[in-house]
């Protein structure tokens, strides 16, 4: 199983009832993307198996990675009886878990490669780097919900930084480096950014 399929989850709440006698609104239940239950049974007054059995076919069947959607889940046995369900699809890990958790499955399969194929990395070679990154950003005393910019052109040195920044927990705030000054200083002053970062030129051997 890949990892995104490993994390990906589908979850069901309930919005809304017709012809079932009783209060079933707010009910959460939870798949993984193989289609097993996540979270504990519902209390019910009477056993009604279709609607796990129901569920869980649909957790099979909504292969999309995310999305948020509305649908009538009925009984087949008893098509008068329905409810209707929020859907969503989510991969549940933090963006800061993602390279750990590839890390550990993938760890030789390359991951990052400059646009000029003259710097490559393993996932367990970039692990170490955003590793040692997001400690700096600690020796500065970034702390978690801190803002922390990054003032970029799309280069492997600004994805290193978004992983490293949010493996301390501290809000990406991206840049454009074509923004005009007076356009930078308001994005700065308005997002509360406690730290700027350069991502233009550094080395990474």
């Amino acid at each position: 199983m890949d990892i995104v399929n490993r994390y990906r989850k589908i979850s069901f709440t309930v919005l809304a009832v017709d012809s079932i006698p009783c209060s079933l609104v707010g009910n959460k239940m939870i798949f993984s993307a193989s289609g097993e239950i996540e979270t504990a049974p519902w209390k019910l007054p009477w056993a009604m198996p279709w609607i796990e059995r129901e569920l869980k076919k649909l957790a099979k069947e909504k292969t999309g990675i995310s999305g948020v959607e509305t649908m009538k889940v009925y009984n087949p046995d008893e098509p008068d009886q329905y409810l209707l369900v929020r859907i969503e699809r989510y991969i549940d890990l933090k963006i800061g878990e993602l390279i750990d958790r590839a890390a550990e499955l993938y760890p030789d399969q390359e991951a990052l490669i400059r646009y000029d194929g003259r710097i490559r990395y393993r996932y367990r070679e970039l692990k170490k780097i955003c590793d040692e990154f997001a400690k700096g950003l600690l020796r500065l005393g970034i702390k978690k919900d801190d803002k922390t910019a990054i003032w970029s052109v799309n280069s492997i040195e600004a994805v290193i930084a978004q992983f490293g920044i949010s493996q301390v927990g501290s809000l990406v705030v991206p840049l454009s480096p074509y923004e005009k000054r007076l356009r930078m200083e308001n994005f700065l002053k308005q997002s509360d950014t406690k730290t700027l970062r350069c991502c233009m030129r550094f080395a990474l051997n």
